[in-house]
């Protein structure tokens, strides 16, 4: 199911920069309403911001503003379809888990719901949202790096119709500079 360009929901915003300010950069994101959380990450992608009830074009327009501020070499909009998705609260409440971690997914398309299923009954898996035929996009907490590593490898890879991941932990500790959430 293709996301409308009119309907709103979750978006993920993945930078990579040449700015060697990347709190600069994760903060200039807070500027916009729509972003409810931003994360520097160690990997491929420097910054994720995480915008909620935000449209296709309004991500987009996000993006690009932020492309023109500051030295933003890529900057990929990913729309999730939110009615296949979930979002639960964190165990111990946002910004309790002292590791968090962006994982991208690639999995069988024609096995999609059910990896969604699966992935709702893994404690460590606090959002998972589809984003095109065959991508998840999941959010995990843990309680420390090796927790994070173990739901990965014995957990998320084990789930029926995963082909691959890529993981990327967030830097820092709950609340710093580093990870950021909106309040309510």
């Amino acid at each position: 199911m293709a996301h409308s360009q009119n309907s709103t929901g979750t978006a993920f915003l993945l930078v990579t920069s040449a700015s060697p300010d990347l709190l600069k950069l994760s903060a200039s994101l807070r500027d916009f309403a729509e972003v409810r959380e931003t994360a520097i990450l160690y990997g491929q992608y420097d910054v994720v911001a995480i915008l909620r009830e935000v449209d296709d074009g309004r991500a987009q327009e996000i993006a690009a503003q932020v492309a023109t501020w500051m030295q933003v070499n890529f900057a990929l909009v990913e729309v999730a379809e939110d009615t296949a998705g979930f979002q639960r609260a964190a165990p111990g409440g946002k910004g309790s888990a002292p590791t968090e971690a962006f994982v991208e997914m690639t999995v069988d398309s024609l096995q999609r719901a059910s990896v969604l299923q699966q992935l709702h009954a893994i404690e460590e898996v606090v959002e998972a949202r589809p984003v095109g035929e065959n991508r998840v996009l999941c959010w995990l907490y843990g309680a420390s790096k090796p927790a994070i590593d173990r739901a990965v490898m014995e957990k998320l890879r084990g789930v029926h119709g995963v082909f691959a991941t890529s993981t990327y932990l967030a830097v820092g500790e709950p609340n710093s500079p580093y990870r950021w959430s909106r309040s309510a």
